[in-house]
């Protein structure tokens, strides 16, 4: 994987303090930038595959899932079904 110009991601503070202080578990932290990286802007959608993710966090398609679902859970995404198999996501600032 080749990234390639200036981008970065903002972690909202909030999040990452969401576990009652104690720090998120990396796979949920990077699962939360890599979904902000695919985010288009003008609409603040994103739907990448876990396949995508899972690569690019560096973990199982499963432990994507389970950061997915920690995010949903603390208010940080909100998760739209595209269909049978796909799934669009919106980040919540």
């Amino acid at each position: 994987m080749r990234i390639t110009g200036t981008k970065f991601v903002v972690v909202p503070l909030w999040l990452i303090k969401a576990e009652g202080g104690r720090p998120l578990k990396s796979t949920t932290l990077l699962a939360w930038c890599w979904l902000q990286h695919h985010m288009n802007r003008e609409t603040g959608l994103c739907f990448p595959s876990l396949d995508t993710l899972a690569e690019e966090v560096g973990c199982s398609k499963r432990s994507v899932n389970l950061a997915i679902k920690n995010l949903v859970e603390l208010g940080a995404v909100k998760v739209e079904r595209r269909g049978p198999k796909s799934s669009m996501y919106r980040l919540v600032y």
